[in-house]
């Protein structure tokens, strides 16, 4: 044996017998066994790869649904998160996020209730304006009222059955209705007759067939009466009670500018207050003033009377406005207007025949003789010559 193999057999190890064939092959498969089940023990379990997973990839936020779809290692799941509430969504280990959608409701709904806030304080303001007005307005109808405004409408007795019919069929009468001739008489129909002809009777029968037939007209009145308190037989009394009733019966006409509350009332200052509220009128509202027994006020009174109406009335042509007037009152030579529609009752061959009907009603005509009905006659034809009671 060589120097070489000598050495070699002198440093190896002692040999210690090794396992069989048999031996080996399952001492191999016990300790693939045993890697495999340290490898499943220290991989992550199902949570946590959720949670690794969603923390290493972005999940879009809560689109409003009432479940998030979550993109996790590719694939996609459906969650029914208990952390989840209608403000935020709570993404898996990520923060607490507002939606975009959520921001913008939000900015909406506070942009709401500042509208809503303005709003209900200008209604409020609005309303509180609204309520003093109307205050402001009854405190100055009580201011213009006066004791027996209307007493004299009220006694003057009413047309008997058979009388007055007459009045809506005239010529004259029916053409101060018709529109289409308000620029030949701008509304104005004057009713003359002489003193106890029975032109308030006449009267008080046209307001009440006017007031029944109206057609969206407000109707006002006033009956002068030289027996009465000095208001009503003066040209104050008659504008404060027409202003009362209009402004009672248009409310809308009365404005806030009209600070009147006092317990005398110059005429300059009514006839003023008066043009403003009328020509205050709008294209479709019509007022039609009836104005009783004008001569039983002051000669003075009568003619700035006729004169401030027929200023009026011009003006509201002019501007289309509908303001109509309808006079009575005896004959005045020297008072008159440019533009206006005259009936005259002494050529009303109807309106004798009515006096002669309620004269014979007074007196009995059935119940007189035959033998004195000739007399009898002669004096009703008398008394129809102006007397009528």
């Amino acid at each position: 044996m060589s120097l070489f193999r000598k050495l070699v057999r002198r440093k190896a190890p002692p040999s210690v017998p090794g396992p069989s064939s048999q031996d080996s092959a399952t001492d191999l498969a016990t300790s693939n066994d045993v890697a495999t089940e340290r490898r499943l023990t220290e991989l992550p379990s199902n949570e946590e790869q959720i949670s690794k997973g969603q923390i290493a990839q972005h999940v879009p936020i809560h689109s409003g649904h009432s479940y998030d779809r979550v993109q996790t290692g590719g694939q996609s799941r459906n969650h029914l998160g208990d952390v989840y509430n209608k403000n935020v969504t709570y993404n898996y280990g990520a923060p607490f996020q507002y939606a975009e959608s959520t921001k913008r409701q939000e900015d909406n709904e506070d942009v709401r209730l500042r509208s809503t806030a303005r709003h209900s304080a200008g209604e409020r303001l609005v309303e509180e304006k609204r309520a003093a007005s109307e205050h402001q307005r009854l405190k100055f109808l009580e201011a213009l009222k006066f004791d027996a405004m209307g007493s004299r409408t009220a006694t003057v007795g009413p047309a008997h059955a058979e009388t007055c019919t007459w009045i809506v069929e005239a010529a004259e009468y029916v053409k101060w209705r018709d529109e289409s001739f308000r620029s030949e008489h701008h509304g104005v129909l004057w009713i003359k007759g002489k003193p106890g002809s029975g032109k308030s009777t006449l009267m008080k029968y046209a307001l009440g067939i006017a007031q029944e037939r109206s057609c969206g007209e407000t109707i006002v009145s006033f009956f002068f009466n030289a027996r009465g308190q000095p208001l009503e037989s003066s040209a104050e009394g008659m504008y404060r009670s027409l202003l009362c009733q209009i402004l009672t019966k248009l409310p809308h006409l009365y404005s806030n500018q009209i600070h009147v509350d006092q317990k005398s009332w110059p005429v300059e200052l009514l006839e003023n207050l008066f043009r403003e509220i009328l020509l205050s009128l709008k294209p479709e509202e019509h007022i039609v003033c009836y104005i009783d027994a004008l001569d039983e006020c002051t000669q003075t009174q009568v003619r700035d009377v006729v004169g401030r109406f027929e200023e009026l009335v011009d003006l509201a042509v002019s501007r289309g406005l509908r303001a109509s007037v309808c006079f009575t009152s005896r004959h005045y030579p020297h008072i008159t207007m440019h533009k206006f529609e005259e009936l005259k009752l002494d050529d009303q061959e109807e309106h004798l025949e009515d006096i002669s009907t309620y004269i014979r009603s007074k007196v009995g005509w059935l119940s007189i003789p035959l033998s004195a009905k000739a007399s009898v006659e002669a004096d009703i034809q008398r008394r129809c010559s102006g007397i009528f009671l």
